[in-house]
């Protein structure tokens, strides 16, 4: 109403309707690490790769990316698992086995190592798919896991990936585990597109994550991104330059144990009933 005499009163009324939360994966307290437990001084990711030079037995579907992860795609005429042919000399003294140390940030092209104005996504410029090409030449038939620890302040976010082809995020007690809480999946082969996925963080913390991304044939790229709930800017996790970052470390002491492995892997088809299911742990 204003100050006249009699005042004048008027009324509005809006519908809305608020997001259920409720509906949203919602990562415990329970998985937060320890303080200084993690490494702050070793920014970025550690991003193991694997590439085959044959096509992936079961294409681009889970759970075959898992299986070439884990080593448990055979081939038939040597009966061991298909050889891994990342190029680490293309990255020295970036490796530990087959095992990139990323001190930046996701955004990765096949294209960006010969092509440095090649794109795709919504960040520019990309950076090259560390070990690709492999050393057959090839840029196909790559698996590729990022293990790290954000830290997030308590509510909720709204991640993206931008992949050709498919993806899947989680969040467990260590990065490593291969049963986590899935939180945004692409399962199968696309050209490059985004996928969005919005989770709950209970408590503030540090928090251990996995990305796992994989591609058949054609292009490869990669995006890990979140978005400003205010203004809807997509920033790129672990992008140090904005002025409030979802910063990303890649070492911890202490780390818990985990699920290595698990056999017939999730997703699995075909399998007799009465095979065993096998878990490695890994203390």
């Amino acid at each position: 109403n204003d100050n006249a005499t009699p005042p004048n009163t008027i009324t509005k009324a809006w519908q809305f309707t608020v997001q259920d939360y409720s509906t949203f994966p919602a990562i415990p307290p329970t998985f937060k690490m320890p303080d200084g437990s993690v490494d702050l001084t070793a920014s970025g990711f550690n991003v193991r790769m694997h590439q085959m030079e044959v096509a992936r037995p079961g294409g681009n579907n889970l759970p075959a990316p898992l299986l070439q992860l884990a080593d448990q795609l055979i081939d038939s005429a040597t009966t061991q698992p298909y050889p891994n042919v990342i190029d680490t000399s293309l990255e020295p003294g970036k490796w530990t086995g087959t095992t990139y140390a990323e001190s930046d940030v996701i955004n990765y092209n096949q294209d960006a190592r010969d092509n440095p104005a090649a794109g795709a996504g919504t960040f520019r410029p990309d950076n090259p798919i560390p070990g690709i090409p492999g050393t057959g030449g090839s840029t196909d038939n790559i698996a590729m896991e990022a293990t790290t620890y954000l830290e997030l302040s308590a509510g909720t976010y709204r991640m993206g990936v931008n992949s050709d082809d498919g993806f899947v995020v989680g969040s467990a007690l260590n990065p490593k585990d291969t049963l986590p809480i899935r939180l945004g999946l692409f399962d199968g082969g696309r050209g490059s597109a985004d996928s969005f996925f919005d989770f709950v963080v209970a408590e503030s913390g540090i928090y251990p994550f996995s990305l796992i991304w994989w591609e058949g044939g054609g292009g490869a790229n990669l995006e890990w991104f979140y978005e400003e709930s205010d203004t809807g800017q997509r920033i790129l996790i672990n992008n140090r330059s904005v002025p409030v970052p979802v910063k990303a470390y890649r070492t911890a002491k202490g780390t818990r144990p985990y699920v290595q492995s698990v056999e017939p892997a999730a997703g699995a088809f075909g399998v007799p009933v009465n095979a065993n299911i096998e878990f490695v742990l890994a203390d």
